[in-house]
């Protein structure tokens, strides 16, 4: 069913309100001055056939450095050139500068969709930050480029000063991420496990699929490190192209050589 559109300053918002999941499009127009202006849609689509339901009691949506919609307990806030959507009960979006010295560049979007959820970004560019298990935090600090994702319930993803990383985590209270270097692939999809790049690592991997596995990739180029056994550990670095395999439950497998490049499995 088609609400009526709400005119919030310059933008309309227009909610097409039936059973199913959020999705928002930014498209432009042109306001009483002739100037573009954006015009937010806020859909929800059904799956099979329209059926008329309430407006999400906890939204808000802020572009350009204005708060376009706030309801219920959701907050948001973005800065100029920013988009933040925060869909959720306590849920929090925001792409600003913090207050701090630093300014936060231009065309990231930031999504908070569960309840207590948290997405952030504060200085960078070119972010993809999305927080969608319930209680769970995606964040990009003083990084650029990267896609970050926490959709396990009480997962963390985070890239600290990093840039062009893939960062991932679905599990239950995982935690992936990436401090320094960059372009390197984190996924952390076991239940409480934890993938790190970390120390100048770049185009790297670190998978930690095991139940409670940690995965660790550092200080160096291309090195690999997967812990796919429940309770294992798989950490490569040190140099470049190193390669670390932990498949077996409660296993370790460090590839750290002192000179040259080594792989290890268990």
């Amino acid at each position: 069913m088609l609400a009526a559109p709400q005119i919030v300053g310059k933008y309309q918002v227009v909610e097409l309100l039936t059973q199913g999941s959020l999705v928002m499009n930014v498209r432009f127009g042109r306001g009483k001055s002739g100037t573009l202006v954006g015009l937010l849609f806020v859909v929800v689509v059904a799956g099979a056939g329209v059926a008329q339901a309430e407006a999400a009691p906890n939204l808000c949506v802020a572009t350009n450095g204005q708060v376009r919609v706030q309801r219920g307990t959701a907050t948001c806030a973005a800065d100029a050139g920013n988009v933040a959507i925060a869909k959720g009960d306590g849920s929090s979006a925001t792409a600003t500068a913090g207050g701090s010295e630093f300014v936060t560049d231009t065309k990231n979007v930031v999504k908070a969709f569960g309840d207590g959820s948290s997405a952030s970004v504060r200085g960078g560019e070119r972010n993809k930050v999305t927080a969608s298990g319930d209680g769970s935090r995606a964040e990009a600090t003083f990084s650029s480029g990267n896609a970050i994702v926490a959709s396990g319930d009480g997962s963390i993803a985070s890239a600290f000063f990093s840039d062009n990383n893939t960062i991932t985590a679905t599990g239950d209270d995982s935690n992936a991420f990436a401090i320094d270097g960059g372009g390197s692939a984190v996924v952390a999809s076991g239940d409480g496990s934890v993938a790190a790049s970390a120390l100048d690592a770049s185009d790297s991997t670190a998978i930690a699929s095991g139940q409670d596995s940690f995965a660790f990739a550092f200080g160096g180029t291309g090195n690999t490190a997967i812990a796919s056994g429940d309770g294992s550990t798989a950490v490569a670095g040190s140099s470049d192209g190193n390669t670390a395999i932990a498949s077996t439950d409660g296993c370790a497998a460090n590839a750290i050589p002192v000179t040259g490049t080594t792989t290890v499995t268990c």
